[in-house]
């Protein structure tokens, strides 16, 4: 097998896609540990099932190996992430609600975007405007995600607590 540059990218894409699927483990190992998700949400792996579940119907269709080993290996991860998720909820939380990302994987934030801009290029190397233009809005939204961990930081949770009125000496002379 020759090593051209298309080549290159799709062996990169393979890999690198393999170690994000595999990457929520770490998330999944805290979530069974705790015997619970609360504090995690289950928005990436949900995202990156169907996500892959889509890509596979598409590879498919364009007789693409490439995509289909890549997003059957997915789907059957990230499937088996969502099923282990959902045993394990009791209640819910988001990052912007919480104001921190002490629950959110940066590693796992971080790969995301880095495999959108792989498909990207694998799109724009095969002239195949239907991987391009998701993956664009794929790097769109990681920019995003990771831009939480700027404006929320891990090491802080900004999570402003209700006061507590105490009643004062003066309120219970008045009363």
């Amino acid at each position: 097998m020759e090593l051209t540059l298309k080549n290159t990218v799709s062996i990169a894409a393979t890999l690198t896609n393999i170690l994000l699927f595999l990457s929520g483990i770490q998330i999944i190992w805290k979530i069974y540990q705790r015997s619970s998700s609360q504090g995690f949400s289950i928005l990436p792996f949900m995202a990156c099932f169907v996500s892959c579940t889509l890509w596979l119907r598409y590879g498919v269709i364009s007789k693409d190996f490439t995509m289909i080993f890549v997003n059957l290996i997915g789907s059957i991860i990230e499937g088996i992430y969502v099923i282990i998720f959902y045993l394990y909820t009791k209640q819910k939380a988001s990052v912007i609600k919480m104001k921190s990302t002490k629950n959110m994987s940066f590693v796992l934030s971080f790969v995301y975007f880095i495999v959108s801009i792989e498909w990207y290029f694998y799109g724009y190397l095969h002239k195949d405007n239907f991987i391009k233009v998701p993956n664009m809005f794929g790097i769109f939204l990681g920019i995003i995600q990771l831009s939480l961990f700027v404006f929320y930081p891990t090491s802080k949770s900004r999570v402003v607590e209700p006061k507590k009125q105490s009643v004062s000496a003066n309120m219970i002379r008045t009363m």
